[in-house]
């Protein structure tokens, strides 16, 4: 039995998908190892400062291929991307800004040169692994708010929405900490870089979030007329 064309948009589309946010995944893991190196091995860091580069550079790549999938080249069908595609590039644009956010973070690292106490750099490393653990709670949203009907799971993307905010809410707090203590214990100007650089992680945890949000947009919006009313 050869494809539907709903069944083969869903597989392009999917794999596209999966692609993009294993790059924004491993662009926001290379946090931890680019802070730990910062100060320590100035070779290892640039590494880390390249990779992440890089992995921003693949996810606007993928990114152009999502948006000519979904606005130049997608055939009839019945999916919900078919159905919603400015809500569904509105969620991709949301989560890219993450992968922005980290690259940033690297590139004024980099410029501005601090030196970071061991709490600043372990308070750095627990906002990456953060938004890490968001970007794998929103991939996993993702693939349930476009997989076909009989593949999906109840309340998957709502419950991810509530992952993501506490995870959100716990980034909050770090970044509370390390900018607290760091007005407690440098000078103002160091303390203002410190301020700076964790607004930036913030920023790409905030991204996430907006992702996650817009995720439960696109499912609460589904219209009667997408697959729930097609063939799977």
């Amino acid at each position: 039995m050869s494809e539907t064309p709903t069944t083969a948009f869903r597989t392009e589309f999917t794999d596209v998908s999966d692609r993009y946010f294993d790059r924004l995944a491993d662009c926001a893991e290379s946090v931890r190892p680019g802070v730990e190196y910062y100060g320590r091995d100035e070779a290892a860091f640039c590494g880390e400062l390249e990779r992440a580069r890089r992995l921003e550079s693949d996810c606007d790549d993928l990114l152009d291929t999502i948006r000519t999938t979904v606005g130049q080249s997608m055939g009839p069908n019945f999916t919900r991307v078919y159905f919603q595609p400015g809500g569904v590039l509105e969620l991709f644009a949301c989560a890219d800004e993450t992968a922005n956010h980290v690259e940033t973070f690297f590139g004024e690292l980099a410029a501005m040169e601090p030196t970071l106490s061991a709490a600043t750099t372990a308070d750095f490393a627990r906002m990456g692994d953060l938004v890490v653990e968001a970007v794998g709670a929103l991939a996993a949203a993702i693939g349930d708010l476009f997989a076909g009907p009989a593949h999906r799971t109840v309340d998957a993307v709502h419950d991810a929405r509530a992952t993501v905010a506490d995870l959100e809410s716990r980034c909050d707090t770090v970044r509370q900490k390390l900018v607290s203590e760091a007005f407690a214990t440098d000078d103002t100007a160091a303390a203002l870089v410190v301020r700076e650089l964790a607004l930036w992680l913030d920023r790409a945890m905030d991204a996430v979030e907006d992702a996650a949000e817009q995720a439960v947009y696109l499912d609460s919006t589904a219209v009667a007329t997408s697959e729930t009313a097609g063939p799977d």
